[in-house]
């Protein structure tokens, strides 16, 4: 009776653990990639090209792995300054909204990792602004501010499309023109240093002058004996 039981109590563990075993397996074969993103499959550490979609997907446990890709459109805003036509300096603010297309994660993925914003989109702003501005006037930029705002959302597309990243908008939301009171303040302090100098120089001129005078004026004190003394004697 006792051996029977035991037997049974036995099997009952076997059974757990195999059905343990099972949803282990089970839940390391399944993979949820979130609303918004797409899945990279990596096989052994390797990007195998594949990307899922959103949902519920199988994958080989232990073998594959899969990197959720934020395919959100993202926004950033950045300062600038930048150069005109006309030599003039511009400076403002920029907004952008940008993606990463879904059908191009893993190529994003296996050639910038998760850093695509720091190493490509970061540094393809500002090349854009100046690219654009540099061949408009102070006056156009200025004045047609959403047109050339358009420019520059064409030229850093251009720029990141090949990577897999579309520009959604671009808006420059604050432009002025950089005012040279520094050049100004400058210019002012240079000449103002030149005039002390001057006068300065002028007032050792008009020194000088007077003591040369006084050194060839003759003295009133008396240098030697008089006509009285001589006739005493």
């Amino acid at each position: 009776m006792h051996t029977i039981l035991g037997i049974r109590k036995r099997g009952k563990v076997v059974t757990a653990a195999a059905a343990l075993f099972v949803l282990l397996l089970v839940g390391s074969s399944l993979v949820l990639v979130p609303a918004g993103c797409s899945g990279v499959v990596t096989s052994c550490g390797a990007v195998d090209g594949r990307v899922l979609s959103e949902g519920l997907h199988w994958k080989l446990p232990m073998v594959q792995n899969v990197v959720n890709m934020d395919n959100h459109i993202l926004r950033l805003e950045l300062p600038f300054t930048s150069a005109c036509a006309d030599y003039q300096m511009v400076c403002g603010t920029v907004s952008m909204s940008y993606r990463i297309r879904p059908e191009r994660s893993a190529f994003v993925y296996q050639t910038f990792g998760k850093s695509v914003e720091n190493t490509l989109v970061l540094p393809s702003v500002p090349a854009g602004i100046k690219a654009t501005t540099a061949r408009y006037s102070a006056e156009e930029l200025l004045s047609r501010l959403e047109s050339i705002s358009e420019k520059i959302k064409q030229e850093i597309h251009q720029e990141l499309q090949p990577y897999g990243l579309s520009v959604e908008a671009l808006y420059i939301t604050e432009l002025r023109l950089v005012d040279g009171p520094s050049s100004h303040q400058n210019t002012a302090s240079q000449a103002a240093q030149q005039a002390c100098a001057e006068a300065d120089y002028y007032r050792y001129k008009r020194q000088e002058e007077q003591n040369s005078k006084l050194q060839s004026e003759p003295s009133d004190a008396p240098t030697g004996q008089t006509d009285e003394d001589i006739q005493q004697y």
